[in-house]
């Protein structure tokens, strides 16, 4: 064998086939091209909903969110009416690197999302990814790969930098400014395996995620997929080309990676895909029309005539006023409580929840009429259409009927499956009405579709039938290593196009971890990011 690892894991976040096929065949990925000719191609369905954070989560554990306890970025409502961030220390299932290390193999962890706070003690390296606060933290496994890595990349970013809600990212300039933060990321990342692996290799498995597609088509899926704007943009095609350079940029550093890794099974997949985004979806408001919440006399009668002001605003006064400021007005403080039997989760949660008495800190749902509740409220969002008439839910479930495990009760109380080109919000409507349109026009959402790939020396070109789940990866991967894979542990099954043959174990005993908190100023870096993202509100 080479100096490549066993096993390589190469995530590219957001990537979807209906934008990378047309790429691979115009050839603008002519790495990605060449090894797929060799690869298991398929779709790879995602978590429900398809978000960053409970499906990396999946991705390392196996386990739905029921069983590994994330479903969101946020966790459910303390009693001091607040729904605090979520990190890594909060996933309470064994992840590959425990399985890995149990077994006596290293490994590098590069930039995953959901591994902030890394592990105390870890066989190998684990360089943080999405939800670290910053390079001023301590965001490696060990405490010194941070110094080394500072040292060699003293600009390294966790995430390509995207946290000022007001920064341009469709002018020219802007787009040019954006890819470019793009590009320089990727390369960083890149160079971040070199050094690593130089420093600290050989590793039996590497996992390296790229977030480059994600934070490309969330502003610009427009030009990613192909999809002119109705009115006639005399330079929509030469911004097309920088968008499409950028994803030649990603293909070539991939290409990298892909040369190292020629004797070793290869893994490519998306945490989820990405659709077109046209409506929001203000859950909210919803509610309140139909009666089961109701916003404060004060909120209501001065959101409207101040949201003009709302950009203004943001220029001059403190940060920490704006928040403030923001939160009476479309937060969870801006809700009359007493009159609310039921109120939204964030966007990308996509669930709805109820009031509870006893559970949330001024409940008033008598739990014996919680499933009356429920099922009111199901029945009223299967029947609700979209602007353009197609439904706005291809489904709408039970938490139960989407989750299983001992953690399903820090899930919403219903979960809506959204059909394409929605994205769910809580905020409120500067009209009052049920859905905004998305503006500029051109951006991006996920969807549930994402992509999956395999290739190795026992693994066959051709297509997954039927399509894998994102919990399967964990356990094939076990298998592709000869780990005893812990079948009654593990919601995913092991691929049998990519290893036909496995042994079955037993749990891993994991010692619980204490939860870590972010601190306020930590808080507010990374809501901003994710706020910035169209993750929160």
């Amino acid at each position: 064998m080479g100096t490549g690892p066993r096993v390589c894991v190469i995530g590219w976040d957001g990537a979807d086939w209906r934008i990378l096929r047309p790429l691979l065949d115009a050839g603008y990925l002519p790495h990605m091209k060449s090894w797929l000719e060799r690869a298991r191609v398929g779709t790879l369905l995602s978590t429900l909903p398809p978000v960053t954070a409970p499906a990396w989560s999946t991705f390392l554990s196996g386990v739905n969110p029921g069983r590994h306890g994330l479903f969101t970025w946020l966790g459910p409502m303390n009693a001091r009416g607040e729904r605090p961030l979520r990190n890594a220390s909060h996933v309470r299932a064994p992840r590959l690197w425990d399985w890995l290390s149990d077994a006596g193999l290293r490994s590098l962890f590069l930039n995953v999302p959901m591994t902030y706070p890394p592990p105390a003690e870890f066989n190998g390296v684990l360089v943080a990814g999405m939800l670290t606060p910053g390079t001023h933290v301590s965001f490696t496994s060990p405490q010194d790969v941070r110094e080394v890595l500072l040292r060699a990349l003293p600009d390294y970013q966790v995430d390509v930098e995207m946290q000022y809600t007001e920064k341009d990212r469709t002018s020219p300039a802007g787009m040019r400014a954006h890819l470019e933060e793009v590009r320089r990321a990727t390369e960083q990342r890149v160079r971040a395996w070199h050094l690593l692996w130089e420093k600290y290799g050989p590793f039996d498995v590497a996992t390296i995620v790229f977030e480059a597609p994600d934070r490309i088509q969330h502003p610009l899926y427009g030009y990613a997929a192909d999809d002119p704007p109705p009115h006639k943009d005399p330079h929509w095609e030469e911004r097309r080309e920088w968008v499409r350079d950028a994803y030649k940029h990603l293909d070539a550093l991939t290409g990298e990676i892909l040369a190292m890794c020629a004797d070793a099974t290869v893994f490519f997949l998306s945490d989820h895909g990405f659709g077109p985004l046209t409506w929001e979806f203000c859950a909210n408001e919803w509610l309140a029309a139909r009666g089961w919440l109701r916003f404060k006399a004060q909120a209501s009668h001065l959101y409207r005539p101040l949201r003009p002001l709302a950009r203004w605003a943001k220029r001059i006064l403190p940060r920490g006023w704006v928040e403030r400021g923001r939160a009476a007005f479309v937060g969870l403080k801006a809700l009359d409580w007493q009159e609310t039997l039921a109120y939204s989760g964030g966007p990308m949660e996509d669930g709805i929840w109820l009031n509870v008495r006893g559970r949330e800190p001024w409940g008033i749902v008598p739990p014996a009429e919680y499933e009356n509740v429920r099922e009111r409220i199901i029945q009223a969002l299967r029947e609700v259409p979209l602007p353009d008439g197609r439904p706005l839910c291809k489904g709408v479930y039970r938490r139960e009927e989407v989750y299983e495990g001992p953690w399903v009760s820090q899930a919403a109380d219903i979960i809506l499956e959204l059909n394409e080109g929605v994205r769910f919000t809580s905020l409120r409507h500067p009209e009052g009405g049920v859905f905004r349109a998305v503006l500029p026009p051109g951006q991006g959402t996920h969807r549930r579709e994402g992509v999956v790939a395999v290739s190795g020396p026992a693994v066959a070109r051709g297509t997954f039938d039927p399509s894998p789940h994102i919990a399967d990866l964990a356990p094939t991967l076990l298998a592709v290593l000869d780990i005893p894979v812990p079948e009654a542990h593990m919601d995913g099954r092991v691929l049998p196009d990519v290893a036909p043959h496995h042994r079955v174990g037993e749990a891993l005993e994991r010692q619980g971890e204490e939860k870590v908190a972010y601190s306020e100023e930590e808080a507010r870096l990374v809501e901003e990011h994710l706020r910035s993202l169209g993750y929160i509100d």
